[in-house]
């Protein structure tokens, strides 16, 4: 008993918990209009089916230096999930929610 090695320790560290879980996103792009958000996040979903684990990109807008932006997003991930997806597509990079 004493000598016995501790699983649960590091079991907790592997599972995401409530405040991590969701807090990230894998961010594919960014589009000048609303048409092109639709119509980019549409083409990443059909090109990166399985590097996106069947979750489809949605958008989001943003003020971006006085410019409205419409950003192409794969949310509600842990940081390790949006650092898998964007270490399998070029450009992408991992954002906060």
């Amino acid at each position: 008993a004493a000598g016995e090695p501790k699983p649960t320790a590091a079991a907790r560290d592997e599972e995401p918990t409530a405040t991590t879980r969701g807090q990230f996103a894998a961010q594919l792009a960014a589009s000048p209009s609303e048409d092109e958000a639709r119509a980019t996040a549409s083409r990443f979903a059909a090109k990166y089916s399985s590097e996106l684990g069947g979750r489809r990109p949605t958008f989001r807008k943003a003020e971006v230096n006085n410019k409205t932006v419409y950003r192409v997003r794969v949310g509600g991930l842990t940081k390790d999930e949006a650092s898998s997806i964007c270490q399998k597509i070029s450009g992408c990079f991992v954002a906060r929610n």
